[in-house]
């Protein structure tokens, strides 16, 4: 068994930027911490670019939170032209195992935390693994989303390609997708080992507020791409405008002047709200921390899709961070964790008018939202406070390393 001073694990971030980002970049940051205060030496390798005129980070190298990062590709834009992007990520694919490369020969590697994608088979992967298995390097994956043979355009090829491939072992967010990585398993007949993580937060980034806002403010955090959420929350907040028309709705996670914040526009103005919604664009964390505890109410809706069913939105456990109220539906994880008028608000699937109802209580009782608060609060302190996993994860790491059989 290795001391866990001796761990030593690399951090490959894929495509995902570092260490200013979204939800991804956010539970990568996590997991390193815990491992490295849990003992482990502990350093990061970013793959992820910008797009050009928008990177927020600002420095190729440097440390966040006493963890060591590098981006590998020597530059934090991607290119502008299409053929350049695709360039960026073969590029990517081959930085990233050069750097695993690199690592294994100047000192001892003991183990390689991969976030690449499970939605699509990439480039990455297949680079990474062929040189982490010629170094006898186990990898672990994370399983935090419904994996491609979900998808409904996953072809025959694709089918035949496990996302568990290259994988010595996986963190795994939700039970629905530690019930397939079993299944999974058993059929291709090889063993991954797998470690429930479930949404991770930091408590300590989050100054909670469990007071009464000085004013009327829902916020939804998102992205463009989540067209459907998007569109539920607006129609869910005409109950709300019906009553308190001067209500706002403040959706953010587009970059003013994009493509995806033009979309957004777009899709507002179609939805024809009752009353204002404001798009706040991609906010730096900290004004997003600050525009979380001004809400009387914190939206993730969610949906009965397999998306929703598979994944834990990391929204979640910043939501509660804050101490302001959450409303969302009871699917996947949800019951496990969050119980409709305890520490949440939690209605059924599929229904605006009911979500709505629920917004709008909030908005009428606010002694009874900061109680909510304080609960959702309690409930992200016992279960999603990141330090608590550290343990778990640097006895999970070492297991693999006592195997060193990396298994193809």
């Amino acid at each position: 068994m290795y001391s866990p001073a001796a761990l030593k694990v690399l951090v490959l971030t894929g495509r995902e930027t570092y260490p200013i980002g979204k939800a991804a970049t956010q539970r990568i940051r996590l997991v390193a911490r815990a491992l490295a205060e849990a003992g482990a030496s502990v350093s990061i390798g970013v793959g992820g670019l910008e797009l050009p005129g928008q990177a927020p980070n600002r420095s190729g190298e440097g440390l966040s939170h006493g963890v060591p990062f590098r981006h590998l590709m020597g530059r934090l834009e991607t290119r502008r032209t299409r053929i350049g992007r695709l360039l960026d990520r073969i590029h990517v694919a081959v930085a990233s195992a050069r750097e695993l490369n690199r690592c294994a020969e100047s000192e001892r590697l003991d183990g390689l935390y991969f976030y690449t994608s499970v939605q699509q088979p990439q480039l990455d992967r297949l680079l990474v693994r062929w040189a982490a298995g010629r170094h006898r390097v186990p990898v672990v994956l994370d399983l935090c989303e419904a994996p491609w043979p979900f998808s409904e355009r996953c072809g025959v090829l694709k089918r035949q390609i496990s996302p568990f491939w290259g994988a010595d072992g996986a963190l795994v967010i939700s039970e629905f997708l530690a019930e397939w990585g079993r299944t999974e398993c058993k059929r291709i007949g090889r063993e991954v080992r797998m470690v429930r993580v479930p949404i991770l937060v930091d408590l300590e980034e989050h100054p909670a507020d469990f007071g009464v806002p000085a004013s009327r403010k829902v916020v939804f955090s998102g992205a463009a791409a989540y067209d459907q959420t998007i569109c539920f929350a607006v129609q869910a907040m005409a109950a709300v405008w019906d009553r308190y028309p001067d209500c706002e709705l403040c959706i953010t996670g587009a970059s003013a002047g994009t493509t995806q914040y033009t979309k957004l526009e777009q899709q507002i103005v179609a939805l024809q709200p009752k009353g204002p919604v404001r798009l706040a664009g991609l906010l730096r964390r900290q004004d997003l921390l600050q525009l979380y505890q001004q809400a009387s109410a914190l939206l993730i809706p969610l949906f009965a899709d397999v998306r929703s069913i598979a994944r834990f939105p990391t929204k979640i456990g910043e939501y509660l961070a804050s101490g302001r109220p959450v409303v969302t539906n009871c699917v996947g994880e949800i019951p496990l964790f969050l119980h409709d008028g305890s520490n949440a608000c939690v209605v059924a699937p599929g229904d605006p008018a009911l979500y709505g109802a629920r917004i709008l209580r909030l908005i009428e009782n606010p002694t009874w939202a900061s109680e909510l608060g304080r609960s959702g609060w309690e409930t992200a302190r016992q279960h999603f406070d990141f330090r608590g996993y550290g343990p778990r994860l640097l006895a999970f790491f070492q297991q693999l390393c006592v195997r060193r059989d990396p298994v193809w």
